[in-house]
């Protein structure tokens, strides 16, 4: 099990796409380190939401105004922390794109955290096609307020780095004056959570193939400029030395993305292990 330190802990959850269990186990991640007595928060630097699921939620809870689109997975991972109440998710996840109807097809775009007030709002030329649908229509009625936010032409999603250069870093860092003693900071589909600044990374935990890897002690530097871009993970996987690798512990995943509790118990098991008799 990790122990606090002098300085704060990261440790990146990362995978090899979308919906293969990355926040299931950042969450549990954040519940069994606070459990211990490590303080622990999460955080999703570039979250990507369908506006499918995003009319869903909103919806589910018409009571309360105004309202906005809330990122999924940060609302799970500010849940899974004592410091991190509900009214902090947008520095959970400082940055949001939704999209319609594919991943990659931008329509609005929050950035920065109200609490730090720096927070804008940008809406794309995709979204004009679809003001007068009745979901869209309602959301407005019922408080997402599109209509102030800066008109832009369209955006690239891979470019969603740069459009948060600034706000990743404030929000990391106000995390951290919360009083959190580590950082469980999870990847958006396939790509790595780098920004300008970023902390070299302790510890890793890694989907691919049906299967986790932890990685402890990896203490893996990233750079310091942040790309511009969105970088595929393995980018750095590559460059872990092959003994480093040979370490880590495997598991599974086959249960996780059904049961929090089951996620809590694999990440149990994978904090005590440093190897297992499968090898790399």
């Amino acid at each position: 099990m990790l122990r606090a330190t002098t300085q704060t802990q990261l440790i990146w959850v990362t995978g090899d796409g979308t919906d293969v269990g990355k926040t299931t186990l950042s969450s549990a991640l954040v519940r069994v380190l606070n459990r211990a007595g490590l303080p622990t928060v999460g955080i999703k630097p570039y979250a990507v939401g369908r506006l499918r699921d995003l009319v869903d939620d909103m919806l589910s809870r018409g009571g309360s105004a105004p309202l906005m689109p809330m990122p999924l997975d940060g609302l799970e991972l500010a849940m899974a922390s004592p410091l991190t109440p509900l009214d902090l998710v947008d520095l959970v996840s400082p940055v949001q794109l939704v999209t319609h109807p594919g991943w990659m097809d931008a329509i609005t775009l929050r950035v920065g955290s109200r609490s730090l007030g720096q927070q804008r709002h940008y809406r794309f030329k995709a979204l004009d096609a679809m003001a007068a649908r009745p979901d869209i229509r309602r959301l407005v009625d019922a408080g997402w307020d599109i209509g102030s936010a800066e008109r832009r032409e369209s955006m690239d999603a891979l470019d969603l780095p740069q459009w948060g250069q600034e706000a990743v870093p404030l929000a990391f860092d106000a995390l951290v004056q919360l009083g959190a003693r580590c950082v469980v900071c999870e990847g958006a589909s396939r790509f790595s959570p780098v920004w300008p600044g970023s902390p070299p990374v302790d510890h890793l935990l890694h989907i691919a193939k049906g299967r986790v890897t932890w990685v402890p002690n990896v203490q893996m530097t990233v750079g310091d400029a942040g790309p511009s871009r969105f970088q595929p993970v393995h980018r750095w996987l590559r460059a872990l030395p092959p003994q480093l690798l040979a370490r880590a512990a495997r598991w599974p995943l086959a249960p996780v993305a059904e049961r929090a509790r089951v996620a809590e118990s694999l990440v149990e098991s994978l904090l005590q292990k440093e190897t297992t008799p499968d090898g790399p």
